[in-house]
């Protein structure tokens, strides 16, 4: 049975850009991606053989080797915003394409307005196209945290995914990429196999397993540089300079900017 369309090759020549999304909508906020310019992403990404893959098959690649292609991509939709089913579920479904989705528990389990449900979350998994990953619980800047804050970061949101949808994150999602390597022990000692930045823009098999790199979509990325992103000049696992944000707040809700 062949797993992917594209001929896989040796795992130095791999490129993995993750694509890292939040909201989408016509909203006027950096993070939210017009749903027009999503479809055209997924469109490229089709056009162009870039083999679309699931989180799961990333992990395989640097923890039991799984060959991938050479040119991937990885759909990943942070903080469980209802916008995530509304807009980017329809057109992900409509094409087959596989995606993750890094979600911050607490907004779910409280039963935030703009957040998912859990029932939402089931009908997304029951699709067989979605994959969870953790992003924490309650969404704080983690390098600040004390290390039993962040066990409970760390263990109360694999928790409750577990309890309430039947599956284990395998991933790891750090919000706003605050790790330091305490954070990345505790995380890989919590039993997570992977975990992602949120720097990018290219990940390689020489990329370390716990601090991946991601490359964030934000309304403002034209399509003619989204297209760069698999270029032979995108080669490196060497992550981009940004600023750090202005506040860390303890609780994103939905919406909020950053991670």
């Amino acid at each position: 049975m062949v797993r992917f369309k594209q001929a896989t090759v040796s795992r130095e020549r791999t490129r993995i850009v993750v694509l890292e999304y939040h909201d989408f909508g016509n909203a006027d906020r950096p993070n939210c991606v017009n749903p027009h310019n999503f479809q055209s992403q997924l469109d490229w990404l089709i056009a162009n053989e870039i083999e679309v893959v699931r989180t799961s098959d990333v992990v395989d690649f640097y923890v039991r080797g799984l060959a991938l292609p050479e040119r991937v991509a990885v759909i990943m939709i942070d903080d469980a915003l209802t916008s995530a089913k509304n807009h980017a579920f329809p057109a992900l479904k409509a094409r087959g394409l596989p995606f993750t989705l890094a979600v911050n528990t607490a907004p779910v389990d409280m039963g935030h307005e703009d957040a998912l449900s859990w029932k939402d979350l089931q009908s997304m998994l029951d699709s067989g196209l979605c994959e969870i990953a953790s992003h924490s619980h309650k969404h704080g800047h983690m390098a600040n945290l004390t290390e039993l804050e962040n066990k409970k970061e760390l263990g109360v949101s694999r928790a409750l995914i577990k309890e309430k949808l039947g599956v284990t994150p395998r991933a790891f999602v750090y919000p706003f990429g605050s790790v330091n390597p305490v954070v990345q022990r505790l995380t890989e000692e919590a039993g997570y196999e992977v975990g992602f930045d949120a720097l990018g823009p290219v990940a390689t098999a020489a990329s370390p397993r716990f601090r991946l790199p991601r490359t964030a979509i934000t309304r403002e990325m034209k399509l003619w540089i989204f297209k760069g992103l698999w270029k032979r000049e995108f080669g490196s696992s060497a992550p981009q300079k940004r600023e750090p944000p202005d506040a860390a707040p303890v609780l994103v809700g939905p919406g909020t900017p950053g991670g």
